[in-house]
């Protein structure tokens, strides 16, 4: 397993910015396809060592041995006020009246929030800061108190938004008050690279879960699996009468082992499913043309320069 990892963002694989070294990519996280926070990951992603986002989904990692692990991995973003009470925190998605979310600069222009108070927040003197890391606590200090919604994301300061809820049961922050942002998994992701989210593991150490008798429905889909020696991208088309149906879960994991995968986890499917290899989409995505996702996994040689 001599290849490097990377993804792109918000964009049709074709189309997104090129990988020098690139071989071939496939769709990756399931994702929200329309309104202010269309784009958004739906599971822990983890991109060159930057927490990106959280939700608790089964999910894909390399770990610190370089070797790829597999499964349901719990995300803890919390901040810590001067009281040293807690509020668990969201991570680059839509916020609630009753959550609060933790918007970095990674999000986008701004945080595209309705009403509550958000907190602009600094770095508190020379502690850890931007990218957010797992296991990497950063000091903040309150830099502005707005309150108001869609606070502008600039290249330094995070922002900490309150919905209006939440508001009666958190400290009533002030400019200057510090603020301890900590970002832990189960199991421990500190310090990896790359991770992403999925939904379903077809296959672990060669097992396949127990499908149960109901019947399943077909759809497109798009698996990364491996073994000890290979990944495996695999797409498959559907939802094209007369051409493909897709597949079920079931047949899914089947098709994995014969491939001769011993570990496999679904991702995105239906439109969102894309094969790319040798500068062209090799598949038939079922919406007739090819689907912006939210990120790619994509393969790419090792070594390449830039890398």
């Amino acid at each position: 397993m001599s290849k490097k990892i990377h993804w792109y963002l918000l964009a049709a694989i074709a189309l997104a910015p090129p990988v020098r070294g690139e071989e071939a990519a496939v769709n990756a996280h399931f994702f929200l396809l329309t309104g202010p926070y269309a784009g958004d990951p739906t599971g822990v992603q983890i991109r060159d060592g930057e927490l990106v986002s959280v939700a608790d989904r089964d999910t894909f990692w390399i770990d610190l041995a370089g070797k790829p692990q597999l499964g349901a991995v719990v995300a803890k973003l919390s901040a810590r006020w001067p009281d040293g009470t807690e509020t668990p925190l969201g991570l680059n998605c839509a916020r609630q009246d009753e959550t609060a979310v933790l918007y970095t600069p990674t999000f986008g222009a701004s945080t595209h929030t309705q009403g509550g108070r958000e907190l602009v927040l600094e770095r508190n003197g020379n502690s850890p800061w931007l990218p957010l890391r797992v296991g990497q606590p950063c000091s903040a200090r309150v830099r502005e108190v707005r309150d108001a919604g869609d606070t502008p994301l600039t290249p330094d300061p995070m922002v900490l938004s309150l919905g209006p809820t939440l508001l009666l049961n958190v400290p009533a922050a002030q400019v200057g008050d510090g603020v301890k942002l900590l970002a832990a998994t189960e199991p421990d992701l500190t310090g990896v690279d790359v991770a992403l989210g999925g939904r379903t593991i077809l296959l672990r150490q060669g097992a396949a879960p127990d499908w149960g008798p109901a019947p399943q429905p077909r759809h497109p889909r798009t698996v990364i699996g491996w073994n000890d020696t290979h990944f495996f991208l695999i797409v498959v088309d559907g939802r094209r009468k007369g051409f493909s149906a897709g597949m079920t879960y079931a047949e899914l994991s089947q098709l994995a082992a014969e491939l001769g995968c011993t570990d496999a986890l679904n991702l995105d499917g239906g439109g969102s499913s894309t094969l790319w290899l040798g500068g062209r989409v090799m598949n038939l995505p079922s919406d007739g043309a090819e689907r912006p996702v939210a990120n790619a996994l994509v393969v790419v040689e090792d070594g390449a320069p830039g890398l």
